[in-house]
């Protein structure tokens, strides 16, 4: 693989967000368990709900932010939280860690409508698949390294060394952003996220991302927990890294494969993966059946989180980007929230019965949709903006 089609920016973006979520997301996996272990599980939950509350509220703002400032700019000013987040967990301190969630939560709503705006604008129209996958395939590297990683070093050195070692790798991704050209539209973005609310078409498009990130919330939440209880806490690494080794396996392949037969078969295939996924799970009282249905939800992280940003250009002009993506962040913020809320109140089979529930009702609005082309549904998202 060449990589021909992928812009230089889109690979100083994508190196800075490999060691980004190589140190966090290697901290991140482990926080239920980390909180569990030291007598405060329901911790590690609130602190995951209010980050994820904070990510979506945040989300009404961020395109406001990002087409003043630019979405580089951006993401240079709130990089650094996640390395204060992870340091702040082993401060002993529960109200400094809920005070840094929420503020990880805003930052993380900049961050990552900045990246898909970024990323967006950095990447020609015919080639938006192949530069998402490019992007995803080195975010999946450093978080599936950073995973692996974090389990074999966690025994050995401990917490604290451990939280703080990846810390340091998460400050280096600063060279990277450096890096990146200061691009931005020509044209005057709409502004703030209620623009694409407004618009009946971008809604229920949206609810895409309502389904799949639902899933992701379990992954954070439960899915840890399931492990460690059906087989070991040393298989939650490696079980829980195949999450983002089949993205650094597909990714790049899935997206440069979507621009040429387009994106729909890609959406059907997803929504499959998760219903099957979750019923694997949901039965997996023996190592092998969860095992399947882990390795089966993880395809689907893989070609869903390429086909995801690549969507948001797909629908999308030079004017609404910003509010567009913003809206299916906050959709995503939300519905990871949910699940993550849900798994405090519910046990077992019944939090998965309702996460298949939830899959299938929000694909209903979607459903029609996908049966047009994908032009028809950015002239109706823009039409309907310009109306607002």
């Amino acid at each position: 693989m060449q990589f021909k089609n992928v812009s230089r920016d889109v690979r100083w973006l994508s190196l800075g967000f490999l060691l980004l979520f190589f140190g966090f997301n290697g901290v991140q996996q482990y926080i239920t368990i980390y909180f569990k272990n030291i007598g405060h599980s329901q911790v590690g939950f609130v602190s995951l709900i209010l980050v994820y509350a904070a990510f979506m509220g945040a989300n009404i703002l961020s395109p406001v932010i990002i087409s003043h400032i630019g979405a580089r700019k951006t993401i240079l000013a709130v990089y650094g939280v996640y390395a204060l987040y992870c340091l702040a967990l082993l401060s002993g301190s529960i109200i400094l860690i809920y005070i840094l969630s929420l503020i990880l939560g805003c930052a993380a709503a900049l961050l990552w409508t900045g990246q898909n705006s970024y990323l967006i604008r950095a990447s020609a129209k015919t080639v938006y698949g192949e530069n998402a996958g490019f992007f995803g395939t080195l975010f999946a590297i450093g978080s599936a390294f950073g995973i692996l990683l974090m389990g074999f070093i966690l025994p050995k050195l401990g917490y604290n060394m451990a939280f703080i070692l990846f810390v340091a790798v998460i400050v280096t991704s600063l060279i990277c952003f450096l890096k990146m050209s200061d691009i931005r539209s020509d044209q005057q973005p709409k502004g703030l996220t209620w623009e694409a609310f407004r618009s009946s078409t971008a809604i229920r498009f949206s609810m895409l991302w309502l389904a799949f990130n639902f899933i992701q919330g379990l992954v954070l939440g439960t899915v840890p927990l399931k492990i460690q209880s059906v087989i070991s806490i040393s298989a939650v690494g490696p079980l829980i890294a195949i999450f983002y080794i089949m993205p650094m396996l597909f990714s790049y392949l899935t997206g440069k494969k979507s621009d040429m037969t387009g994106r729909r078969i890609w959406i059907y295939l997803m929504l499959i993966l998760s219903v099957i996924g979750l019923f694997l799970i949901m039965f997996g009282t023996k190592p092998l059946i969860l095992i399947i249905g882990v390795v089966v939800l993880a395809c689907n992280f893989g070609i869903s989180r390429t086909i995801a940003f690549a969507l948001v250009g797909d629908v999308t002009d030079e004017k609404n980007t910003e509010a567009f993506s913003a809206l299916v962040w906050a959709i995503q913020a939300g519905s990871t929230l949910l699940a993550l809320v849900l798994s405090t109140l519910l046990r077992d089979n019944n939090l998965y019965i309702v996460g298949i529930i939830i899959v299938v009702i929000t694909i209903l609005p979607v459903l029609p949709l996908l049966r047009l082309p994908l032009e028809v549904i950015r002239n109706r998202i823009t039409k309907e903006t310009i109306k607002s």
